[in-house]
């Protein structure tokens, strides 16, 4: 959730009941010991060192049918990955295409969409 809990807080109000984990800020570690409907990750996975073990642990704790929204910037051959903005924070370790949520999606057995430029929605079935 990063250093505040805006979305949360918005989707909070809007009805829905939140729980929030971040490594630095909110560490309260038992949140991941529960099942839910959603998780939501915003700008969260370009800081992981290994993907596939963190989205695993993610997709752990949905329900059947539970949905993981994934907000990142994807990297297109379009872009000139020496003047990218978003590979400028050092703490961005991973980048993502289009490719790569193909294979995660394959090798996780989930399905995704693409909602907005760089949100995406996983189905775990």
């Amino acid at each position: 959730c990063g250093s505040t809990t805006l979305l949360a807080d918005i989707l909070a109000e809007s009805g829905f009941e939140m729980k929030v984990f971040d490594i630095f800020y909110e560490t309260d570690k038992s949140v991941l010991e529960n099942k839910y409907d959603f998780v939501v990750s915003t700008e969260v996975v370009e800081h992981l060192n290994n993907p596939l073990r963190e989205f695993k642990k993610l997709f752990a704790i949905l329900i059947q049918n539970g949905v993981l929204a994934v907000m990142t910037r994807i990297y297109e051959d379009s872009i000139d990955f020496k003047t990218w903005h978003y590979k400028n924070d050092c703490t961005h370790i991973g980048f993502y295409s289009i490719e790569t949520f193909d294979w995660l999606a394959e090798n996780l057995g989930v399905k995704y969409k693409q909602i907005e430029s760089d949100i995406f929605v996983f189905e775990f079935k």
